[in-house]
């Protein structure tokens, strides 16, 4: 089988939990950009910023909706920092809105390697005390 690398950005707040370990699903709605990907592609995950993670692909879920998708998955590995399911569920649908009717994807990672340039310039800044 292929393997596939595709790039696309994550909000900066929930990159930071995906390379601390604590996010540990990336969702995204149905859209033909992300209906290929399969266990074992690379993800090329950045934010707005400079910082990358490279992620390999464990597994993918497919659902209708986010409903579904919670009662599948924890909400807690989708964004570690939310009080409840619900809370999640509103956030996604605030993200995508009626996109969702294509459908929902639930991608497990495993973070490979990462580029985080905020940490670079804390180490700059350290050599030059």
């Amino acid at each position: 089988m292929k393997q596939h690398v595709k790039c696309f950005s994550v909000r900066h707040e929930y990159l930071e939990m995906i390379k601390k370990g604590t996010k540990t699903i990336e969702v995204r709605v149905a859209s033909k950009y992300f209906q290929d990907i399969k266990e074992g592609d690379i993800l090329l995950l950045y934010d707005g910023y400079t910082n990358i993670i490279k992620a390999r692909v464990k597994k993918v879920d497919y659902y209708l909706n986010f409903d579904d998708l919670f009662d599948d998955k924890n909400y807690e590995d989708v964004m570690p920092n939310a009080s409840s399911k619900e809370k999640v569920i509103d956030k996604l649908r605030e993200i995508y809105g009626e996109r969702e009717n294509l459908g929902v994807i639930a991608i497990e990672l495993e973070v490979l390697d990462y580029i985080w340039e905020e940490e670079k310039k804390v180490e700059k800044c350290k050599e030059s005390t």
